[in-house]
């Protein structure tokens, strides 16, 4: 069977990373479109060596672009590629743009989301798409929606799939636990469009630069802004083994929150976003959120005093892998489902 992934967000590609490698071990053909948006083409070739990868629309950073370029553009762009791809199944993370097609060229889509805040992409996702996976937590009460245990980052964070390497910082000179690591997105986005810019433009005022940090910039502009701190050119080799072994992770984007908090790591959501997806790990006791920079120092100062943050993050990744499920097994499953 042919089987089409549509990837918009370097969280989605690791989401999809370890279905699209056993989809094309039992013998599926399997191949991909992504959004050309930063550094994503790049990420999306480095995760899937040897898949047929076209790219599909840019990113835009205003609202009339995005509806223009990243939206009608896009869909057109992929209504040539899947006209031509015939795929029997699509399969990604929000996938309502190429769902809108499954009609005209004939195709099932299964989908997956963790965003209900973002009320039009996920109402879309979920009418559009034949099959929908949501995370347990997101209170769906529709009996036609599948749900699991757990968050999709676990996908690729379990100990099944993830084992922290302990040379990756070693290799960039720097000593395990003793670095920050922090994610600056672009506030441009659809999600982040209310979001105050300079949350971690306060941090770096505050004095955060005192200690080894490294960054990773999505807009690589402004790198400027922040001349004593690391800036990491992505893609980067095992970018989760640089955040294992982080003292902490400081993060305005909410997925490289989660994934931090997964990882056992201290992590701060430093974004203004309410959203379901954080809630479950604060409820958990493994996320905090704040944007006030007076606050993050003192949580980073805190941080600093850890005595064994080893074992602390091998008991947190056993609490998550004791309740939660496995999303890749099961999302890989549902497509298996459909393609048979």
């Amino acid at each position: 069977m042919r089987i089409h992934l549509d990837i918009t967000h370097p969280a989605h590609a690791n989401f999809l990373r370890w279905p699209a490698s056993l989809l094309r071990e039992s013998g599926h053909s399997v191949s991909i479109t992504c959004l050309r948006r930063g550094r994503l083409p790049l990420i999306v070739k480095e995760l899937f060596p040897g898949f047929p990868l076209m790219e599909a629309g840019t990113y835009r950073r205003t609202l009339p672009g995005m509806l223009l370029g990243t939206g009608i553009a896009r869909l057109l762009t992929l209504t040539d590629i899947l006209s031509s791809e015939r795929p029997d199944v699509l399969a990604g993370v929000a996938v309502f743009q190429p769902a809108l097609l499954s009609g005209l060229l004939g195709f099932q889509t299964v989908a997956t989301y963790d965003d209900p805040e973002h009320r039009l992409n996920y109402d879309l996702t979920k009418r559009l798409a034949d099959t929908f996976l949501v995370p347990e937590c997101m209170g769906e009460s529709d009996p036609s929606v599948r749900t699991f245990r757990g968050l999709k980052e676990w996908a690729y964070l379990n100990p099944d799939r993830f084992t922290p390497d302990p040379s990756v910082p070693v290799m960039l000179g720097l000593e395990p636990f003793q670095y920050l690591f922090i994610r600056s997105i672009d506030t441009a986005s659809m999600n982040y469009r209310e979001q105050e810019s300079d949350i971690i433009e306060g941090l770096y005022r505050e004095g955060l630069s005192g200690r080894q940090t490294l960054l990773s910039l999505e807009r690589k502009e402004t790198a400027g802004e922040f001349p004593l701190w690391r800036i990491l050119e992505e893609p980067v080799k095992d970018i989760h083994s640089l955040m294992y072994y982080s003292k902490m992770v400081l993060s305005s984007g909410d997925s490289m929150a989660r994934e931090g908090a997964e990882l056992g790591v201290p992590s701060i959501y430093c974004g203004t976003r309410d959203m379901k997806a954080n809630s479950e790990l604060m409820r958990l006791g493994l996320l905090t959120r704040s944007a006030s920079p007076d606050e993050v120092m003192q949580r980073v100062n805190d941080a600093w005093r850890q005595t064994d943050p080893a074992a602390e993050r091998r008991q947190r990744r056993d609490l998550l892998n004791s309740e939660w499920d496995d999303p890749g097994r099961i999302f890989t499953d549902l497509v298996m489902e459909t393609v048979l």
